[in-house]
């Protein structure tokens, strides 16, 4: 069988999370007990869509530079969900006890795992109004030292940082995943591969469902993979992480968050030039291999339901 090398490991551990269905399958011997033998490579997102494209790895979960490969021309299918909401988190100092505590104090905010403010800035607004005083610092890690010094009350960040705010007696007010779904890790391969391995697509489709159901259900055997790959050392903080994030994982791939990924990936390629604007797009479900994913979760059980909200769309 041929050796499938689906994963990359990210050189800064608060961006593994959206991953961490493949990194539960992988320590639980879930692709062992399908019979796929799997082998875990360390690349940048640019390096890993090109060995994605060039058959060097079969499975690549960087959807955004995916959808642009894929509006590109190229030949590529979508096969799993991993994460499927935001990734900002709202940390508040402990004195703060609800968000009306936080009227005209300093909430800071900024770019998370590639979540752009430009983005975040509107869906705080229209969830929380503007109330508050923003202050945008793109680095996570200024804004949490400023957390630290008190400068900001209340600061968006990761799961990885709301852990270590948890830790220290701090308090987690609100998850913009709530209200703001998103697809991040979703997994694609060549169409060739796929009309090549049906088999195979099924099996890896199956454990990271699986192992999703593993993240959502089983604390004690998800806390260790958190710590080895977020280079956690206290168990009680990775149990922090498992808290905030456990929900946020479906295999499925909601077709209007498909279109929202492909039209936030066209207005980019736009603005930058690489698609000429009046060009009409292309039929996003074109690349998902949904009877497969289908039909896979259909027969585990899995009940497939629609996102029961939308964000603003693009522009």
């Amino acid at each position: 069988m041929r050796r499938l090398t689906p994963l990359r490991l990210d050189a800064q551990p608060n961006l593994r999370w959206p991953h961490l269905p493949s990194y539960v399958a992988f320590e639980k011997g879930l692709f062992r007990s399908e019979g796929l033998s799997v082998k875990l490579v360390s690349l940048t997102s640019q390096a890993l869509v090109s060995a994605g494209l060039n058959s060097t790895v079969d499975f690549v979960p960087v959807e955004g530079r995916g959808a642009q490969v894929a509006l590109s021309g190229r030949k590529l299918k979508f096969v799993v969900g991993q994460a499927v909401i935001s990734h900002a988190v709202l940390a508040v100092r402990k004195e703060i006890r609800t968000l009306d505590d936080l009227n005209k104090r300093n909430v800071g905010v900024g770019e998370i795992n590639g979540f752009r403010p430009a983005l975040l800035r509107p869906l705080i607004e229209s969830r929380f109004g503007s109330r508050w005083k923003l202050h945008l610092e793109p680095r996570e890690l200024a804004r949490v030292k400023g957390f630290k010094d008190d400068v900001y009350q209340g600061v968006f960040v990761s799961p990885r940082f709301a852990a270590k705010a948890l830790q220290h007696g701090h308090r987690v007010l609100a998850k913009i995943g709530d209200t703001r779904p998103y697809l991040s890790g979703t997994i694609w391969t060549r169409t060739s591969f796929v009309s090549k391995n049906r088999l195979n697509i099924v099996k890896f489709v199956r454990l990271i469902a699986c192992a999703i159901l593993l993240i959502q259900r089983d604390k004690n055997a998800v806390v260790p993979v958190i710590m080895k790959y977020f280079g956690i050392v206290d168990p009680k903080e990775a149990g922090h992480v498992w808290q905030l994030v456990r929900t946020q994982f479906a295999p499925d791939i909601p077709k209007a968050l498909v279109t929202q990924l492909f039209r936030d990936q066209l207005a980019l390629m736009k603005r930058r030039g690489l698609r000429k604007i009046n060009k009409a797009p292309p039929n996003f479900e074109a690349f998902i291999a949904r009877k497969l994913l289908s039909s896979t979760l259909k027969r585990l059980g899995y009940i497939l339901r629609p996102p029961p909200y939308r964000r603003k769309e693009a522009s």
